[in-house]
């Protein structure tokens, strides 16, 4: 994979928001450089990487172009509307993680026409990716807690739990399904809230103490399990 040919396919295909880019002076190659060589980990959310290194896998290094043009095109409004380097790579970072539907990616990234192998061999690019130290990018996507994730942990709180969560559940985003001010008291409202995920429950009693479990389903049994 070639940064340089992705510059210049951006250049190409999203002439306003590439001089816009450029007259900010942001410099992509860095950016682009670790999008690639981490396949979008810790970029997107972890679903979304998933979903990418499944095509990856299937179409092959052409895939990591489109959806980097795909990233960039769904949130032009957004990139254009900042007035400095800063405000862009915070913006650019924050709707990345946040703000970004895997199929509104896809469809956006496969919507690219007159893109095939045979034409990125022919873009003549000089600068490969390199080796990217260890330290310049989290390897592993860091979930994103924020205070409307829940009502009766702080994020403090909400960081040590997550820590003691199977390996594969500590890379997901949290998100709140129930609470009883917006779903009652029902018991068989939270379970089909919760659906066949597993689940925090947490409870705070009248004297403002919290205690909780957590609920795990598992397809093998069909039932939960605490």
């Amino acid at each position: 994979c070639y940064v340089e040919s992705f510059l210049l396919l951006m250049q190409v295909r999203n002439k306003i928001l590439a001089k816009h880019i450029e007259k900010l002076g942001i410099n992509m190659i860095h950016e682009v450089e670790v999008w690639f060589a981490r396949l979008y980990v810790s970029f997107v959310s972890y679903d979304t990487v998933l979903r990418i290194t499944d095509c990856f896998i299937s179409e092959g290094a052409k895939m990591l172009f489109r959806i980097g043009l795909a990233l960039l095109k769904l949130h032009e409004k957004e990139l254009l509307a900042c007035s400095s380097k800063h405000q862009f790579l915070k913006r650019f970072a924050k709707r990345m993680r946040m703000h970004t539907n895997i199929d509104d990616v896809l469809a956006e990234a496969f919507s690219i026409r007159g893109f095939s192998r045979r034409m990125l061999s022919k873009l003549h690019a000089t600068h490969e990716i390199q080796d990217i130290p260890f330290a310049k990018v989290p390897v592993f996507y860091m979930p994103q807690f924020t205070a409307s994730s829940s009502k009766l942990l702080t994020v403090t709180q909400l960081r040590k739990l997550w820590k003691h969560l199977p390996a594969l559940m500590r890379i997901q985003d949290p998100v709140l399904l129930f609470t009883t001010e917006t779903h009652g008291y029902s018991l068989d409202i939270l379970l089909d809230r919760t659906g066949h995920q597993s689940a925090f429950i947490i409870i705070k009693t009248n004297k403002q103490s919290s205690f909780g479990v957590f609920l795990h389903w598992r397809e093998d049994l069909r039932k939960h399990e605490i």
